[in-house]
Formats: structure tokens, C-alpha cells, sequence
């Protein structure tokens, strides 16, 4: 999926997982774990000033690829974790990204990212509201839009 958002000249801005328990029909933030309490494993990528779009486009995927082979670690998970593990991710095109309101929507996804820590189930809905976003399963399956 990465990929084909990089082929479309998309940036990721970041990402969480999320997992959706065996039969539930919503998802959380909260990822279960061995040991401590649950965690919630997002990710941001930022354009830096003054970097070509094509250059931002290639960097959001590159990162994003890290974070998703990164994530979840599998000493981290209980070995009884049943259900599935998903990417959500958030993407932008150069036009949505220079878009006039394109601060406020920037600040309200960097808002939206400490709530998230704070409570997983809330973050993601608001920042979807201007940007679009996609979820995916860890086996680049395309589950489908948010």
C-alpha cells in the first residue's frame, strides 16, 4: 500500500496500529502487552522546510516502511493476542498539502496524536476528517477506507 501511495506522489504524514480483538467489531489503539501496560505505537512524518515534494513523498514512505517492519515487536505481544493487528495511515497529495486551512489541519492531526496516546479511540476519527487515511493489514492486505 506504501507503495502504491508513493507512485501516486502521496506522503504519509504517520501512522498507528490498531487492533481489532478476535470477534469485536471496533478497534483500539491499545495494544496488549507481556509485560506493562498497553501500547500505542504511532508515527509522524513532518515535511522539513524547503523539501521538494518528491523528496518529502519518498521520505514519508521510507519511514513508514521502518515503522511498519519495526511494529509490533513479537517479544512485545502476549503469545494468546487473538485478532488482527492493523496500519492505519494517513496521506496527503501536494495540492491537499498546500491547501489553504493546510496549519490547521496539520495542528489539529498534532493535536489529535497526544490525544491518541492519551486515548487511543479518539485521536484518529478527528484527524481523518480533512485528511484521507487507509487501513491495512500487516500483511499489506487492503482492508479499506476510514
Amino acid at each position: 500500500m506504501i507503495a502504491i501511495l508513493r507512485e501516486a506522489q502521496r506522503a504519509v504524514l504517520g501512522g498507528e496500529l490498531w487492533w481489532v480483538p478476535e470477534g469485536a467489531r471496533e478497534w483500539t489503539g491499545l495494544i496488549p502487552r507481556k509485560s506493562g501496560a498497553d501500547a500505542v505505537y504511532p508515527w509522524e512524518t513532518e515535511r522539513a522546510t524547503g523539501e521538494p515534494w518528491r523528496a518529502f513523498v519518498l521520505r514519508s514512505a521510507q519511514e513508514s516502511i521502518t515503522a511498519v517492519d519495526r511494529w509490533p515487536d513479537a517479544n512485545e505481544l502476549p503469545g494468546d493476542l487473538a485478532g488482527r493487528l492493523l496500519y492505519n495511515l494517513t496521506w496527503v497529495s501536494e495540492s491537499e498539502y498546500q491547501a489553504p486551512g493546510k496549519q490547521a489541519v496539520q495542528q489539529a492531526a498534532a493535536t489529535d496524536e497526544r490525544a491518541a496516546t492519551a486515548s487511543a479511540n479518539e485521536g484518529s476519527v478527528k484527524r481523518h476528517s480533512r485528511l484521507r487515511g487507509i487501513t491495512w493489514a500487516g500483511d499489506r492486505e487492503f482492508i479499506g477506507p476510514v
